[in-house]
């Protein structure tokens, strides 16, 4: 049973378990693990899927995330066996954008064959002291078919109701018993291949809505704004006259525009379609510096991932042989290879609001005389350049190196380096053991030997330009035949590109650059992902001794566990790219650990005490000796009274842990750029949970927050991240308390209700800048708080530099109630059977706090919180007549916040008149239905459709979602892809 090495019945358990069964895999066609459980309440966000945008390296992965939590803090077991992470140590790893999440030993549902799954248990609390580290929200235990027989061939094919995203599967599993029944051997084969999507491929996320500040001050701090562009960069690049943002005439005073104009004084740049200036319209503009609405600029719903087109097959074998009568040998064999890309992503810019000129990240430079230019367009940016000289708008240039003949080119490069990656993961796991039972008398044991070798290797592509080619090839000229060249002997880059021939680079418009060009200046980065498991165990339990109430029943067990992780990025990496360093990390850890538990029965119904029909003591505790972190040790204590056979009560309390991951000790220092939402800014000084005190402590910094403008709301500083090797593991108390009820007067009835809290000290947490600054300013300390040293501002308040990394700095505290209620009966008049099944979760608080800063509740937030509703619920109406199957299930969430600091703290729904016009999103659901029918004793068809009502989300639940709440996007998934089809055939004999 997950959780305790003590069998015992199902509903016997002493933490609130939620089961999916295989059944429930055939009916609703999920494609992989995490599909199932993110239709469960209890969990959160998925903080790494196929769906949304895609975090760096590990594409595609399935993790999942238990109370929001973290996936790091919930572990995934494979038949009560640790299974190999394929999470990435890096600090750009798949996962890591959940607040409250990061790097650790996440297990990738993907690779886990769904046809050889007989049920998932996921149990919330339990796990530490009979598994160790990583279960301080819960475990997740994957239970495989035993001893099957027969032969199970099912394939299936799904649509959207747009004719795209289609999916394809193809299951196999066959098992044969041998030797009179002693042995067998399970094989399964499963091949997936589902299409991708990008986010112009749903118009409701093309609309680009976003929250912005108005351009004429109001009642509301930022306003819903439909077409969010940026001005300053598009596709095909404009043209400016210096190193700045450009702009129409300045104060209205003709020949001043820092861009380009025509005749007419209109705006020019190179657009989507052939190589001319065009007018180039700004959008309308709006009191954010940097997004506008409409108008011809960069939107990022063009540059966005929706859902990423993967090819996965999974191939197991397992084995069991018994021996004797008192030994079995076991074995499994496990490999999975997945090929997965990021079809889009925010692409290579070259702007002034990125950096200076000619640099990585800075407007292109190029001389008037480039030969792609049209007469036309060089005589247009001629006279610009003449009268940008004469009127000098700008008091002076400010590029020290300007003169009349150069210009400056900003563009978004979707067509040099556009983000697509690929990405393959192949997964190799191999268990061996043997495992028996004895009696001694009428005591009844059972032990348990195994080891568990595990290895998952990744390897993403990711095409990117070298910027020193880039700059060879905008260097062009004309030979003497006319024909366009590289200027002069350029000297390559150190690192290799496609090609090492210079081609010439034209840039005006998209599209323009030449494939021989495209090959100069590209180099296919990769990055190499390395982890590895090592896992020895021994168990033993059995009857201790007999009390008047039955057996004191007692388990121990020892496990020996090696973690190792290597990420390799190539060279190009380690160079400076003008973003986020990649840096090479590397590192392992052992623990020995052992453990003990116990069952006590105290009363049973055979005694015949009143209000005492059974009460069971359980205890749990386990010592673990981490080589890096040190010695810890979690327990469990719990009792389960049942006054009668209906009823049965149960609490316990846990302390559990969760063991420093190997990036978050030895990452290396790194450069990192960040945004922030500085809390001196005008528009942040009067949010946060402290808004008197920050306003005290910006004032005491010489910085007025009334009218200050932080640049590093819009633009990025830099700083950098690190390891720490003195990490210590976090520490969770947790307690749940609940009731089962199982009346016998309806019969087949379940219902369980419970009480969860977790409450998560030394929580590990990767400072980002926002964090940084609210603690410093929102502390009642200031400036002596260890925050207010981790970045420096110049004397006009800027933020200039930075330090972020990984500290015991945080605190996590979950309370929710649990329900669950399962009821099957038959119809009257032989009308078939009906099974109800429904799970809800009310989720009081998650409360966040990072260093000495206040807490955060990030219960019922959209924005920068794992996104989880304060209420979520299933719903499963599961009917059998007969041949015909018809399965209905409800999904249900709650009303949300975009963000709870802006909510007026007396009355939840209403905003605080000082933030956005929008402060939340109505209550939403989702009906999915599954229609089967036996055609025969051995074939099955199903139909299923998923969003039957074509339900779109909330209104307006996707604003920003490219920006900042891409929580939203996976949140309301079934939403954006709108109605679904899935059709199936499974045959079996």
């Amino acid at each position: 049973m997950t959780g305790s090495r003590i069998a015992r019945p199902d509903l016997d358990r002493l933490q609130p378990t939620q089961i999916v069964t295989s059944q429930t895999f055939d009916d609703r066609g999920y494609l992989d693990v995490g599909q199932a459980l993110a239709e469960l309440p209890a969990f959160g966000v998925s903080p790494s899927s196929p769906a949304n945008t895609q975090a760096g390296f590990g594409i595609a992965q399935n993790f999942v995330d238990l109370y929001g939590l973290g996936s790091q803090r919930t572990l995934v077991l494979v038949n009560g066996r640790r299974f190999v992470s394929s999470s990435t140590a890096s600090l750009n790893g798949a996962g890591t954008n959940n607040p409250v999440g990061g790097p650790g030993q996440q297990v990738d549902l993907n690779v886990i064959p769904t046809k050889l799954i007989d049920r998932v248990e996921t149990v919330s609390v339990g796990g530490a002291p009979i598994y160790g580290a990583d279960a301080i929200a819960g475990t997740v235990n994957i239970i495989l078919k035993k001893d099957f027989q027969g032969f199970d061939l099912d394939a299936q094919m799904g649509v959207s109701n747009q004719d795209d995203a289609w999916n394809y599967r193809l299951r196999a599993l066959a098992g044969q018993n041998f030797a009179d029944g002693r042995g067998n051997i399970t094989a399964v084969a499963e091949m997936t291949k589902t299409d991708g999507l990008t986010g112009t491929d749903r118009a409701l996320y093309a609309q680009d809505l976003g929250f912005l500040a108005p351009s004429t001050p109001g009642k509301y701090q930022t306003v819903l704004t439909p077409a969010n562009s940026v001005p300053q960069v598009n596709f095909g690049g404009i043209p400016l006259v210096d190193d700045v943002f450009f702009s129409p005439p300045i104060f209205g005073v003709p020949n001043t525009a820092l861009g380009v104009t025509n005749g007419a004084g209109q705006l020019l740049a190179w657009g989507n379609q052939g190589n001319n200036l065009v007018p180039y319209n700004t959008g309308t503009q709006t009191g954010n510096p940097i997004f506008n609405e409409g108008g011809d600029g960069l939107r990022l719903s063009q540059v966005s991932n929706l859902l990423s087109p993967t090819e996965r097959m999974n191939a197991d074998v397992l084995g069991n042989f018994k021996v004797n009568d008192y030994v079995t040998a076991f074995a499994e064999g496990w490999f999975s290879e997945t090929h997965a890309t990021d079809l889009l992503t925010q692409p290579a810019y070259n702007a002034a609001i990125f950096g200076g000129a000619g640099t990585v990240n800075g407007n292109f430079v190029l001389n008037i005389n480039n030969p792609y230019l049209s007469p036309a367009d060089r005589a247009l940016i001629q006279t610009s350049l003449n009268n940008y000289a004469a009127n000098k708008p700008l008091g002076g240039f400010v590029d020290p190196n300007w003169n009349n003949s150069t210009f400056y080119v900003s563009r978004a490069n979707i067509d040099l380096q556009s983000g697509r990656a690929t990405a393959t993961q192949v997964l190799a796991r191999g268990v061996v053991g043997l495992n028996g039972d004895f009696n001694i008398g009428d005591h009844a044991f059972n032990w348990e030997i195994a080891v568990n070798y595990g290895s998952s290797n990744g390897n993403q592509v990711t095409p990117n330009y070298v910027f020193q080619n880039v700059q060879n090839a905008l260097n062009s000229t004309l030979n003497s035949a006319g024909q366009i060249v590289c200027a002069g002997s350029p000297k390559n880059a150190p690192t290799t590109t496609l090609s090492s021939t210079c081609a010439p680079l034209d840039i005006f418009g998209t599209n323009s650059p030449s494939v021989a060009a495209r090959q100069y200046i590209t180099h296919l980065a990769q990055a190499q992902s390395l982890n590895t498991q090592r896992d020895s165990t021994v168990n033993f339990g059995g009857d201790l001794f007999k009390l008047p109430a039955g057996y004191v029943k007692l388990a121990v067990g020892y496990e020996n566990r090696r973690e190792s992780a290597e990420f390799s990025p190539d060279n190009f990496y380690l160079q400076d790219l003008g973003q986020a360093q990649v840096t090479a990390v590397s590192g392992d850890y052992h623990t020995n650990e052992a453990y003990a538990e116990t069952l006590v029965p105290i009363f049973e119904p055979a005694q015949g005490i009143p209000a005492l029909h059974r009460l069971e003591f359980e205890g749990a505790a386990r010592r673990v000796d981490n080589s890096v972190a040190g010695d810890a040790t979690t327990w469990t204590e719990g009792l389960k009274w049942s006054p009668t056979q209906d009823v049965q009560f149960r609490a316990n309390r846990t302390k559990s842990i969760r063991a420093p991951a190997i990036t978050e000790l030895f990452l290396p220092s790194a450069t990192v750029f960040s945004f922030a939402s500085d809390p001196c800014d005008k528009n942040f000084y009067n949010q946060g949970t402290a808004p008197g005190t920050r306003k005290k402590n910006c004032e005491a910094a010489g910085i007025n927050p009334t009218t200050f403008v932080s640049n590093v709301v819009n633009a990025t500083a830099i700083g950098t991240t690190s390891g720490n090797t003195d990490l210590q593991s976090e520490i969770a108390d947790s307690r749940t308390i609940g009731v089962v009820l199982q009346p016998r007067w309806v019969p087949r009835l379940n219902i369980a209700v419970d009480y969860i809290h977790i409450k998560l000290q030394q929580a590990i947490e990767t400072l980002n800048l926002t964090q940084v600054l609210d603690a410093c300013y929102d502390s009642s300390d200031y400036p002596n708080d260890p925050s207010c040293h981790d970045f420096t501002r110049s004397a006009s308040g800027q933020i200039t530099n930075f330090h972020v990394g990984y500290v015991n700095a945080g605190l996590l505290e979950f309370r929710g109630i649990s329900s669950e209620v399962d009821y099957a009966f038959d119809l009257p008049r032989s009308l078939g059977n009906l099974s109800i099944r429904a799970n809800y979760l009310d989720t009081k608080n998650l409360l966040s706090q990072v260093g000495s800063a206040s807490q955060n509740d990030l219960a019922g937030e959209l924005a920068n919180a794992p996104g989880i509703p304060k209420s979520k619920g299933t719903l499963d109406l599961d009917y059998h007549y007969g041949a015909l199957g018809w399965d209905w299930q409800g999904i249900f969430l709650g009303r949300i916040n975009f963000n709870n600091q802006n909510i007026v703290s007396s009355n939840p729904t209403t905003a605080n008149p000082n933030t956005q016009d929008y402060s939340s999103l109505a209550p939403w659901w989702v009906i999915n239905s599954t229609i089967s029918y036996d055609i025969s004793k051995n074939f099955v068809a199903r139909l299923i459709v998923d969003n039957v009502f074509d339900k779109q989300p909330p209104f307006p639940g996707l604003a920003g979602v490219q920006a900042n709440f891409v929580n939203a996007t996976t949140l309301y998934w079934s939403g954006i892809i709108g109605r679904t089809y899935q059709v199936s055939a499974n045959l079996r004999f």
